[in-house]
């Protein structure tokens, strides 16, 4: 007896609902399945290392794919090869296990269940690759190792996943360990000024009952607090270390051994802070970031001729931009601000703009020095402490600055950290005369109480140079 198309259809979709896909969520212990089971719209999982947090991940892809038919998850980390060794291989084990029947095509990363619903894996190096893999209409889609990601997490989680997930009303899932700088957009969803848009769940490896350590003892709590201690003697970890307390605990805690700069509260101002012609008159030096995938980035720089500081004035950045545009930009930055030097990074168009700049303002502009970047970072760290560099508080700037962690050479940032707007700075500020600031002389009133202190002190001075004078004219030299 063969069915029609019609039934055929009704009895698999029966046949899917009445599957046991709850063995999928066995083993799972009180935080991850009120993860699982967490409908929000948007969810964010901060976890320790060995939480078990890319294990309650897969089964919350395959457990969504297997109880609706026809539909896509997807599970995105920050690289194609990091994705895959992750849950590729965990993910067809575990439909294997459960005798889930499955196709999956090793190549694209892409498992197909027998109920037309399908599980995408994938990686997320620029936003190229981010847009292919977003292609089709999920109903959960999982960014995993969110602290990692490239700099555009933010625009990829709202302009780019968003449009991805409104057919099926889809799911948004940012899962990922505290890391080091705080200053990521992971952090601003799970400790920052976006947490509350954001259903939050947070565990670690102390909660993770199945842990290999203490795994089936009934003490295992007991245990595991045992082996944390234990882990954090060996590792010569005080227990307020930071490293110790965001990869064993999952706390968001601040390191600064590895960052760049480190900007005081005091050095980060508002505009109207920034001295203005009638105060004094500033010299302006315009630094030039280029990109297109990563953002471009104009900072204008204004130092003082008589005071050892220098300000951001005015700071902008965008990506996609094209030779068109970049040149209106700049020569937009040249007409208000009058620079007496401009500094571009040889990226892309930088020669062709340069030479565009001199033949049309004629300021002799150049191409940036990159070749020595961890010298001039050290000389704007130093100034920076000293409180000569001050940055503009409704800007991105002192952000990006505060994110940046040396490489492992210490030649430079970190790979995959922001750095286009900083960069700008950093060409505008070696061009920096601030160093050389001579004080303006004060003049008093005559007969003022500040003129008299002032005769005092020179006389004082000069009494001074004549005594050391007098006392040299009369020594004796014994062996002469």
């Amino acid at each position: 007896m063969s069915l029609l198309p019609a039934d055929r259809k009704v009895l698999t979709e029966l046949v899917t609902r009445l599957s046991p896909t709850d063995s999928l969520l066995d083993g799972l212990f009180d935080k991850q399945l009120n993860f699982v089971n967490d409908s929000s719209r948007f969810v964010a999982t901060r976890c320790s290392r060995r939480a078990g947090k890319t294990h309650s991940l897969i089964r919350k892809a395959a457990d969504t794919a297997l109880k609706h038919r026809g539909v896509r998850t997807g599970y995105m980390a920050d690289t194609y090869g990091h994705a895959e060794g992750l849950v590729w291989t965990p993910l067809l084990d575990l439909l294997r296990e459960n005798n889930i029947p499955f196709e999956a095509n090793n190549t694209k990363l892409r498992v197909t269940l027998g109920n037309k619903s399908v599980i995408q894996v994938g990686g997320c190096e620029d936003e190229r690759k981010a847009r292919k893999l977003l292609g089709h209409a999920y109903k959960v889609l999982i960014i995993d190792e969110a602290q990692c990601f490239p700099p555009f997490l933010r625009r990829l989680i709202h302009e780019i996943i968003g449009p991805a997930m409104g057919d099926h009303a889809g799911q948004i899932i940012v899962s990922g360990t505290p890391e080091e700088t705080c200053t990521s957009y992971f952090h601003e969803i799970t400790n920052g000024d976006a947490a509350s848009q954001w259903s939050q769940h947070h565990w670690s490896v102390l909660d993770n009952q199945m842990f290999p350590q203490w795994a089936g003892y009934p003490d295992w709590k007991k245990k595991s607090h045992a082996w944390l201690e234990r882990e954090r003697r060996l590792h010569h970890y005080t227990s307020d270390d930071p490293r110790y307390l965001r990869d064993y605990l999952g706390l968001w805690v601040r390191s600064t051994e590895k960052m760049i700069l480190i900007v005081p509260p005091q050095q980060v101002i508002d505009a109207e802070d920034i001295p203005s012609d009638q105060d004094e008159k500033l010299i302006y030096i315009l630094g030039i970031d280029l990109g297109y995938e990563d953002e471009a980035a104009w900072v204008i720089l204004g130092y003082s001729q008589t005071e050892r500081k220098v300000y951001e004035v005015d700071s902008w950045s965008k990506n996609h931009m094209t030779l068109s545009d970049t040149l209106d930009k700049t020569f937009e930055m040249i007409d208000e601000y009058k620079p007496v030097s401009v500094v571009i990074d040889p990226a892309r168009a930088g020669n062709a703009l340069v030479a565009e700049i001199n033949q049309r303002y004629g300021l002799g502009a150049k191409t940036a020095e990159k070749r020595t970047k961890a010298d001039a970072f050290s000389l704007l760290r130093n100034d920076i402490t000293g409180g000569e560099v001050f940055f503009r508080r409704d800007r991105n700037t002192y952000k990006q600055a505060e994110s940046l962690v040396w490489n492992v050479q210490r030649t430079r940032e970190r790979e995959g950290i922001p750095c286009d707007l900083m960069d700008a700075f950093l060409y505008a500020y070696r061009e920096s005369l601030h160093w050389a600031a001579v004080p303006e002389k004060q003049y008093f009133e005559l007969g003022s109480r500040e003129q008299i202190k002032e005769e005092a002190d020179l006389a004082e001075e000069r009494e001074m140079e004549q005594a050391q004078q007098a006392m040299q004219d009369t020594s004796v030299d014994f062996y002469g």
